[in-house]
């Protein structure tokens, strides 16, 4: 519940609104969600939105990205963001379906929803892995579950890369630049 509240507040300041919580007079809660009606313009933005900018970005278009997220409206905010970023996205709605397009295509780096039915991201991390060793750091998890059991043990490990949900743009693409100029380095 407080990874939905922590989301959709996230979201909606995104988007120039605001959410706030009122009593309800049958006991419980109101949770209101105030969106502008008109598309914002950069200078209405709210004071407590992040930013989205593009000063970190990526180097061009001969970048190839796996994003694998089995959410659609996450697919496409992801693909939307980098593909701005000019970088060439290709998505994946599952770790299975991520494994297929490995084979057939070298990307320079892969961007994994931990949680997903099915393969989950640990499992496709492990995958990589073993099939390209050399993949091994070319890995961004992104997750809501940083408090799961399974999710902190693996990411305590200290060498992984990975968002909490939910990201900001240029926390994104910050960590796509950072792992593609180690991998220059």
């Amino acid at each position: 519940m407080a990874w939905g509240c922590r989301r959709c507040t996230g979201l909606v300041t995104q988007h120039g609104g605001r959410v706030w919580v009122e009593p309800s007079a049958s006991g419980g809660a109101n949770f209101i969600v105030e969106l502008p009606s008109e598309p914002m313009e950069p200078s209405t933005a709210s004071e407590d939105a992040p930013a989205t900018t593009f000063d970190a970005q990526p180097q061009g278009a001969s970048e190839r990205i796996l994003v694998v997220d089995d959410e659609a409206p996450i697919r496409a905010l992801t693909t939307e963001i980098l593909g701005h970023a000019g970088v060439l996205v290709t998505t994946a709605a599952s770790g299975e379906e991520a494994l297929r397009r490995l084979e057939s295509v070298q990307y320079d780096l892969v961007v994994a929803d931990v949680r997903m039915p099915g393969m989950d991201g640990a499992t496709l991390y492990d995958h990589i892995c073993e099939r390209w060793p050399q993949m091994q750091h070319r890995v961004i998890f992104v997750t809501g579950d940083i408090d799961g059991e399974r999710t902190g043990r693996r990411l305590a490990r200290g060498d992984l890369r990975f968002l909490e949900k939910p990201f900001d743009t240029n926390a994104l693409i910050s960590a796509i630049r950072a792992a593609l100029d180690e991998q220059r380095a």
